[in-house]
């Protein structure tokens, strides 16, 4: 059998076999698979276009945003401070013998209560205007 022969009849061989991996049914059943998949994919965009849409619209700035997460980290890190100076101590510090997290340099604090058992405090930016509050209880 010549060369050519050969190859042609492994290729009608194979072709029933190629043909039969491509039912009708499976394509259709792929097609639908994926045209359900584009569908949940389209759904999750609009989702999230929508709450993108809600948060540009919100009237919280990205630099406001910034600036509460840095004022609760400094008042977290002060009453850990605070804490820390009471479990050595038996009490609070007074206001000499604070020493403030530098998660609270760029911030000012303003002390509220300020006693050997209890302490409460504002956290504010550079221009006065209230971040966070804290206080033991």
């Amino acid at each position: 059998m010549s060369r050519a022969r050969l190859c042609l009849c492994l290729w009608l061989l194979a072709l029933p076999l190629g043909l039969g991996a491509c039912a009708p049914g499976e394509g259709a059943s792929a097609n639908a698979e994926l045209e359900q998949r584009v569908q949940q994919l389209e759904g999750e965009v609009q989702q999230l276009r929508k709450e993108l849409g809600e948060l540009r619209g919100s009237d919280q700035s990205a630099a406001q945003v910034t600036d509460l997460a840095g004022a609760r980290t400094c008042a977290l890190d002060l009453a850990r401070v605070m804490e820390a100076f009471r479990t050595d101590n038996d009490r609070y510090p007074r206001a000499s013998e604070v020493t403030f997290p530098g998660s609270c340099a760029e911030l000012r604090v303003d002390w509220r209560v300020l006693q050997g058992q209890r302490y409460a405090f504002d956290v504010r930016d550079r221009s006065g205007t209230l971040l966070t509050r804290e206080e033991n209880e």
